[in-house]
């Protein structure tokens, strides 16, 4: 008996909500289960559809989001070397929280929507937009949009060349919606939803997929790339007496390199200003002249007293030059709000000084070989409006440089990868992610990767011929984002004097 009343006194919807949470996991790393996104998010979706009030649908959406972005941002407690575990627990958890906001008003809308109208498209049109509203504001994050989870599906994720991630995360929750319904129909009904959702998924790859991409002709001429990663801890990099270690290694790993090549260093090698470091730069021009190659690295730079985290050119013959300097800092890495508060929480050692932004849009650079590049660096790419920006102007190649080096063997890094690897896809642009510890790789304007797995060192090198036709998405950005927001907002207006539906 008192078992019994145990099990009576739990809200099996709310613990439901949060394993489903847990478990939509599945198609992101480290698992990768990119098939799964096909019918996953439909049990939470059946939670919403037979809620009993608005109230519940959104405390259901609530612990959903609490146990989907908790577990996907379990990467945190690998922050335990540079941060009091107990710190990093309060971060994690307010984090979350915050996420978790955004998917309690998406569990509370498509409640309200499904209750007073059955129009099929308003289930993923606010998926999306909620989806789009929390990567806004100071610590807004767009990871673990639904649409990343086909990455590894090129055939299917291609379609981002129309509309960007959230054109595929629509169509995966509307076929999610779709199976949904089959619980909600009586008898043998209820498998017509299933097949339709099936007919769906056949027209999205027999379909939609082959008119995303037209197989454009290569229309700029070839360049051979080298991506280096040295592979060095970032404790490692914390300690002075190995800085000139670790410069030496990424030196003899370029002089591998061939000639007249591009080739590409990460992020924040040695945290130290490089550009002013005059021995190492004419050390590195030596290298460029003996190879005939330029080199792009990450470095802080300072400035007008404040502090910068950009990219550096440096050729044989030209002074090194700043190229880059990034405008889309992530808050709680790159600058804290509230710093105070964190230092008393023990989180200083994590960040030590703030970065300034640098200017949002900086014209594009033009190698040695004449050839147009965008220049992003870490977590910007997790975003997809610096990338597209970038293509929009001329560029014919996308560098990322990253420092992985923070997340030891994470997952961090994988996640990473994986959203970086869509802006290829979106563009339909070669794509070169070079991180410290991993993952370095290159992904073709089809989305095919080449990389380099983590903690290793490691060069990869590739003559890359680079296509220059715009994509949908390139030209017209996130449509599919306005759509969805004005179809929920009209939808709302119209039906707030409609009774609910039976």
């Amino acid at each position: 008996m008192p078992n019994t009343n145990i099990i009576n006194k739990i809200h099996l919807p709310s613990l439901a909500a949060i394993i489903l949470g847990i478990i939509a996991n599945a198609p992101f790393p480290p698992f990768n289960f990119g098939w799964t996104s096909f019918f996953i998010y439909a049990p939470v979706i059946s939670l919403l559809y037979t809620s009993k009030s608005m109230r519940e649908a959104g405390w259901i959406g609530g612990l959903f989001g609490l146990g989907f972005m908790g577990a996907y941002h379990f990467w945190m407690f690998s922050l335990d070397l540079f941060a009091p575990i107990w710190a990093i627990f309060l971060l994690w958890a307010a984090f979350i929280a915050y996420l978790g906001l955004f998917y309690a008003a998406t569990g509370a809308i498509i409640y309200w929507c499904r209750h007073r109208a059955s129009s099929w498209y308003l289930t993923p049109a606010t998926w999306v937009s909620f989806e789009y509203l929390r990567q806004l504001g100071p610590i807004g994050n767009p990871a673990g949009i639904v649409g990343y989870g086909l990455t590894d599906f090129p055939h299917f994720a291609i379609v981002g060349a129309l509309g960007g991630v959230f054109l595929v995360s629509f169509l995966i929750i509307m076929i999610n919606a779709t199976i949904a319904e089959s619980r909600l129909i009586q008898g043998r009904k209820s498998l017509y939803p299933i097949g339709v959702a099936t007919l769906m998924i056949l027209m999205w790859r027999c379909v939609i997929s082959p008119l995303s991409h037209t197989n454009p002709p290569h229309t700029a001429p070839p360049i051979t790339v080298t991506l280096i990663q040295g592979n060095h801890p970032q404790m490692d990099k914390f300690t002075p007496a190995l800085w000139h270690h670790i410069q030496q290694d990424y030196i003899g790993l370029t002089q591998t390199s061939p000639e007249n090549s591009l080739i590409i260093w990460p992020e924040t090698v040695t945290p130290t200003l490089m550009l002013n470091n005059y021995l190492l730069m004419h050390q590195l021009k030596s290298v460029c002249n003996q190879i005939n190659s330029e080199i792009i690295l990450g470095t802080p730079v300072a400035q007008n007293h404040n502090f910068y985290n950009a990219a550096i050119q440096i050729t044989p013959s030209d002074t090194p030059k700043i190229v880059y300097q990034k405008s889309k800092l992530m808050p709680l890495g790159e600058y804290w709000p509230l710093r105070p508060l964190f230092s008393i929480a023990g989180l200083e050692n994590i960040l030590t000084t703030d970065y300034t932004s640098g200017q949002q849009f900086q014209p594009l650079h033009r190698c040695r070989t004449n050839h147009i590049i965008g220049i992003s660096i870490c977590l910007e790419s997790m975003y997809s409006a610096p990338f597209r920006q970038q293509t929009a102007q001329g560029a014919q190649l996308l560098v990322n440089i990253a420092n992985n080096a923070w997340f030891g063997s994470s997952s961090a890094a994988y996640k990473h990868a994986q959203m970086t690897r869509f802006r290829a896809i979106e563009n339909q642009r070669w794509v070169l992610l070079c991180s410290n510890t991993g993952i370095t790789q290159m992904t073709s304007p089809m989305g095919q990767n080449y990389h380099i797995t983590p903690n290793r060192t490691g060069v990869l090198t590739r003559t890359l011929r680079p296509i220059t036709p715009m994509t949908l998405y390139t030209r017209y950005g996130d449509w599919v984002i306005w759509l969805s927001l004005g179809l929920v907002a009209f939808r709302i207006l119209l039906l707030k004097k409609k009774p609910r539906l039976n």
